[in-house]
């Protein structure tokens, strides 16, 4: 028989990034070191796309958020979140830290 192991995560602090027609960032990084993964879980009070690096900015091109879903990403440590809305409703892209 082979043993699975699942690894649970927990929620942590949750950022709430307002967006627009223009692209928004994220205040701070996540995670501090470039060998880090960040595990996210993403929330979109309506449609939007998503960018992550060092200085991101988001396209309508870019990774699509639907509204209410959650989507789960890994970025690497030291990395931004932008975003800008999918159609021509503004909205709030909820990021939230998971911690092992």
């Amino acid at each position: 028989m082979i043993e699975m192991r699942r690894q649970w995560q927990i929620p942590g602090t949750t950022t709430a990034l307002a967006f627009t027609d223009s692209s928004a960032v994220t205040a701070s990084a996540f995670g501090t070191a470039a060998h880090e993964d960040i595990l996210l879980r993403l929330s979109a009070t309506q449609p939007c796309c998503i960018a992550f690096g060092t200085t991101p900015t988001a396209t309508t091109s870019d990774m699509y958020i639907p509204a209410g879903e959650h989507e789960l990403i890994r970025i690497t440590g030291g990395h931004k979140i932008a975003a800008i809305r999918a159609t021509t409703e503004n909205g709030t892209l909820y990021i939230t830290q998971m911690d092992e």
